[in-house]
């Protein structure tokens, strides 16, 4: 194909089935110099496909271990093709069986069959017996009733030793599910036996296969295109499609008739999170076959639209801050036609100054996160960060209904929001060895008591990060303590140091398969006996499992104290924890107080704030969804907020036509100082829940 442009070349009708073909390009650059490319290959698909009986069945059987089944199992064959000579390898009847002897195969469909492969019986005294089938008629049968005859043909005897087939038999296309084999003669064998050792089916591939996407793929775009490997025959493609599977199974949904093996599905109304099953008809009125119905094959559409997940934006023209004002401004670039601002006036930075200006660490999904650092402490006491996109933004497709944000805030150092739920932080090498470092929120305890606490999500900063309960006798490093953990990556855990100053200790030996799966959120609770020490682990707080290592012997003073610990086990950065139903037993007395214990300096963490977000539509209208937890930018985890959509067209504004979109964090109406902190936005998202 000479002096063509386009990159692709049309091979249709050139190529024949299993061929080899060699093909190489050379370029013509713009002087006429022809240079030379590499010769590549590829090998043309075979004209029909190997086809595996779902069951074989007999006349008769010589041993259970010589059953029909030995013929389509593979037994005997290696790698090459060639079967060896164990008797147990192969089918061989029984000389008292029913005669004639016959053997039966069947399909999981009905097929058109091009070939039938034989190994004949092929045990070692083959030679001298010949148990091998000789004549033998082959009948064929759509529904194991009707019978019709294919032929009658003679197999060649086997030789007794490793050998490949020994008989190729053309099927010349017959249509069928079942194939009989009823053995007219054999090789000599005086006892009237008769036996096969392998059976290959290959069948013309006429209907519809090798969908794309692959039959229970997920993840599929609304917009995207479904298409398949045409059958030999076909005139034009029957496609159903619809979300009930029965419906396409019996043709009830509507039909797309088409004259290619493609099909968009983008003006088909898809609905997001939807499972969705199709079928495709091959159809050639003029054949002896009409129509080849497919298989159901399914597809799951994807859970969500991306509004935006920060993945595009650059260090050169797209930088985040050119795309989300915040109150900080920017210089613009004359190179990238980007007009510098002045910042909306309000208390937010987007992005770091220097690059790379996106977050390339903490994200929840890709690569990449917004970075939303906040400061209230002095007038307006709100931060905004805007995003305007180019052209309405149609919401209300594919059947969503939730505006989804991802978001993580640098967890706060220890906030109680209510009774038994706290949000706090905590850094350090790890409680463990001689000395531990971390953040402990406590009260005192004498004598004998308990703690349990949910453990509702932690920063994993490492698989060995650590929050949970614990019972220690002193504040010092190098206390005495007992502790049930959750863990970055390890589970639930009881550990201690049964001596002061002395190296911990821990479950690992005894610990359940089921308890180091355990994450978040998961309850745990400690309870103190005298001087043993007994760990459970819940996932719902009502049905408590006893931990493997009860008990633990630890002598502690009487009056000790009892509270909830978070380390990092990174002295570089800080793990977050956020404990519900946090609640004690036995004589505990005091407020919540915090200790700073070992060497590492402990963080301070965001401040509580509220958080917002506004749209507005291309007409001006405009909405507030205020987000009601208010630890949400402060917990140190990935928080999800839910938004039902409702909660803003039922203002008025037009969720087909969106134009702006905004995250505040303070309170826009009800301003007043507050402080400072990092927010990481990720991942918003139009959902259908």
């Amino acid at each position: 194909s000479k002096g063509q442009t386009g990159t692709t070349f049309d091979a249709f009708g050139i190529l024949v089935f299993g061929q080899t073909y060699y093909w190489r390009v050379d370029e013509v650059d713009n002087t006429g110099q022809v240079i030379k490319g590499s010769v590549w290959s590829f090998t043309v698909e075979p004209y029909s496909y190997e086809l595996r009986p779902t069951s074989a069945t007999a006349s008769s059987s010589h041993r259970p271990e010589m059953g029909p089944d030995k013929t389509i199992d593979r037994s005997g064959l290696d790698a090459s093709d060639q079967h060896g000579t164990g008797q147990s390898d192969m089918w061989l009847s029984s000389a008292t069986g029913p005669k004639p002897d016959w053997i039966s195969y069947q399909f999981d469909n009905v097929y058109k069959l091009h070939q039938l492969w034989v190994w004949n019986s092929n045990q070692s005294i083959e030679g001298v017996i010949g148990f091998g089938a000789k004549d033998v008629l082959i009948e064929a049968s759509q529904d194991g009733d009707t019978w019709t005859e294919v032929g009658t043909y003679e197999l060649a005897q086997a030789p007794g030793e490793t050998t490949g087939p020994t008989s190729i038999i053309d099927l010349s296309g017959v249509v069928a599910r079942y194939i009989r084999l009823t053995v007219r003669s054999n090789w000599g064998a005086p006892t009237g036996q008769s036996g096969l050792s392998e059976v290959r089916f290959y069948q013309v591939p006429v209907r519809a296969f090798n969908p794309t996407p692959a039959d229970g793929a997920s993840g599929v775009a609304l917009d995207g295109v479904l298409s398949w490997r045409i059958g030999r025959e076909v005139a034009e493609h029957h496609v159903y499609l619809g979300m009930d599977k029965d419906q396409v199974g019996s043709a009830s949904t509507p039909l797309k008739v088409l004259n290619r093996s493609r099909m968009g599905l983008g003006d088909l109304g898809l609905q997001y999170a939807t499972t969705y099953y199709w079928r495709v008809d091959e159809v050639n009125q003029a054949a002896s076959t009409p129509i080849w119905v497919g298989p159901v094959w399914s597809f799951s559409t994807i859970d969500h639209a991306v509004v935006d997940d920060f993945e595009s934006y650059d260090n050169t023209c797209r930088k985040i801050f050119f795309i989300w004002s915040d109150g900080f401004g920017h210089s613009g670039s004359p190179e990238c036609n980007v007009a510098a601002s002045g910042g909306n006036g309000t208390g937010s930075v987007v992005g770091y100054g220097s690059a790379p200006y996106a977050e390339r660490t903490i994200v929840h999904g890709g690569s990449q996160s917004m970075p939303f650092e906040y400061d209230n402490t002095k007038p307006p006491y709100y931060s905004e960060a805007t995003r305007i996109f180019d052209s309405p933004q149609d919401w209300t497709v594919g059947g969503v209904d939730t505006l989804t944000v991802y978001l993580r805030g640098n967890p706060a150092a220890f906030v109680e929001l209510s009774p038994g739920e706290i949000v706090m932080n905590g850094k350090g090498a790890d409680i463990w060895n001689t000395a531990d470092e971390f953040r402990f929120v406590y009260k005192q305890l004498t004598g004998n008591g308990s703690i349990i606490a949910r453990v509702d999500g932690l920063t994993d900063t490492d698989p060995w990060s650590k929050a949970g309960v614990m019972i220690r006798e002193t504040l010092d490093a190098g206390s005495v303590w007992a502790a049930v953990f959750m863990t970055g990556n390890n589970g639930v855990r009881f550990q201690s140091r049964p001596t002061t100053g002395g190296s911990c200790t821990s479950d690992s030996s005894v610990a359940t398969a089921e308890q180091i799966g355990l994450r978040e959120p998961v309850w745990v609770k400690l309870e103190r006996i005298g001087n043993q020490f007994n760990g459970y682990y819940s996932v719902d707080g009502v049905n408590w499992t006893s931990m493997v290592w009860n008990p633990q012997t630890i002598t502690m003073a009487n009056q000790v104290y009892i509270g909830l610990a978070v380390t990092s086990h990174n002295t570089t950065l800080v793990a977050g924890a956020r404990f519900s139903g946090v609640s004690t037993s036995g004589n505990v007395v005091g407020v919540w107080q915090v200790a700073e214990i070992g060497a590492t300096a402990q963080e301070g963490g965001n401040s509580l704030e509220g958080l917002y977000l506004e749209l507005e539509d291309w007409q001006g209208g405009r909405r507030v969804v205020v987000n009601g937890d208010p630890a949400v930018v402060a917990s140190g985890i990935w928080e999800r907020w839910d938004i039902p959509l409702k909660e803003f067209s039922g203002s008025g504004m037009r969720l087909d036509k969106v134009k702006r979109l905004t995250i505040g964090i303070g309170s826009r109406n009800a301003a007043k100082a507050g402080g400072k902190g990092m927010v990481y936005i990720d991942d918003i998202q139009l959902t259908r829940l």
